[in-house]
Formats: structure tokens, C-alpha cells, sequence
């Protein structure tokens, strides 16, 4: 089972339960109102009376669809999460506007992103963590862990170009921060340790 299919089933036991917002339903004829053509069916349990397939009907938009909510329901539609409505006492009107696929998709990768940067910003304290106390050569060994880890963020270089200055590897630190700010040309500490590197090298060449 995909992560996203995971996802899906939990927000519609969510959206079921009425805890984002959607007003409970009451027995008997509910009026549906739907923002696109949506597939309704019935949910029966295996003990339920009756025998047979619960009932299945098409829902309109625009219109007041005439459901009569004596078991729970499934509402799915093309570009909506599933919804699943149960009747309990309440209004006898709804619209339901679940959220789109697309809504839960962003939703899913912002999550993530926001996952990831803590990640990263966790491992990069406990770096500098190292470097404030002179642990040189384990600050250098994890900024390049992190660095294999997470390759496409350019800036974490820059970390690792700071210990090699402070472990006297000018020429290499300057090389690594050189070849990151192509990377990311807006990164404005990047830009400022180059041009101290830069200085600090003028500067040596004039003493000489």
C-alpha cells in the first residue's frame, strides 16, 4: 500500500468524523450539494438487514441531491478525496467540499519538506556544536555524512569549507565554497565567506 493511499484513507476517516468542519447528518432525506458529478455508495455492515450490494447513485452539482442517510456513505468523485458521511442527528442539509487530490498531494510534500529541514537543521547545530568546541575532524566527518545524504543542497558545502579553513585548508575551502555559489548564486553568507577568503588572501600576497 502507497504512502499517498495511507494518507487518503486516514483523511476520510477524518473528514468522516466531521472534525474538519462537515456538519453531521441526520436520518432519513438529507440534501446533498456537490461541486462535481460524485459517486455515492452505501455502506452496509456484513450483520446489517437486507442482503445484496448497499444502494449506489450518481450526485449532480448544482442541485439539491435527495439521499436518505439510514447507513453510512462513501462520496467519490474524480478530483476529490473520498468522503465517507455518517448519519447522526443534525442538519439535514450539507455541502460537502472535500479536499482535491491535488490539495492533499501539496499538503503531503510540504510535510515533508518541513520533515527534512528539520532534519537538516538538527544535524547542522550539532555540527556547530562540534566546531565551538574544537572537534574539527568529527564536525568535518559528519558535514560530509550530511553532505551524501542530502547532495542537491548546495549550502551545506559551505559548512564543510568553514572547518576546512579553520583546519588551515585555505585553498581547498576557498575551491569547495567556489564551485558551491555556482549553485546557489543568491546565497548571501556564501558570497561574504568568498570574499573574505578573498581579502584574507590579498592581504597575505601583499605581505609578502
Amino acid at each position: 500500500m502507497s504512502k499517498f493511499s495511507i494518507y487518503l484513507q486516514s483523511a476520510v476517516l477524518v473528514i468522516g468524523t466531521g472534525i474538519l468542519g462537515f456538519p453531521t447528518l441526520s436520518h432519513g432525506e438529507t440534501c446533498l450539494h456537490v461541486p462535481e458529478e460524485t459517486t455515492l455508495r452505501e455502506i452496509r455492515a456484513a450483520n446489517s438487514s437486507g442482503s445484496g450490494p448497499g444502494v449506489e447513485q450518481t450526485l449532480h452539482p448544482d442541485m439539491c441531491n435527495s439521499v436518505a442517510l439510514n447507513h453510512p456513505v462513501e462520496l467519490e468523485s474524480s478530483s476529490k478525496i473520498p468522503v465517507i458521511l455518517v448519519p447522526v442527528s443534525g442538519r439535514s442539509e450539507i455541502t460537502v467540499n472535500a479536499p482535491s487530490r491535488k490539495e492533499v498531494v501539496k499538503k503531503i510534500e510540504e510535510e515533508q519538506v518541513s520533515v527534512l529541514f528539520s532534519n537538516i537543521m538538527g544535524s547542522v547545530l550539532d555540527i556547530q556544536s562540534e566546531i565551538r568546541k574544537h572537534e574539527l575532524d568529527q564536525a568535518l566527518h559528519h558535514i560530509v555524512a550530511l553532505e551524501g545524504q542530502y547532495p542537491s543542497i548546495k549550502i551545506l558545502e559551505f559548512t564543510r569549507a568553514s572547518i576546512l579553513l579553520l583546519q588551515g585548508h585555505r585553498d581547498e575551502a576557498k575551491k569547495i565554497a567556489e564551485a558551491a555559489i555556482q549553485a546557489v548564486p543568491d546565497y548571501q553568507e556564501g558570497k561574504r565567506f568568498l570574499s573574505a577568503l578573498g581579502s584574507t588572501t590579498q592581504a597575505k600576497e601583499k605581505q609578502k
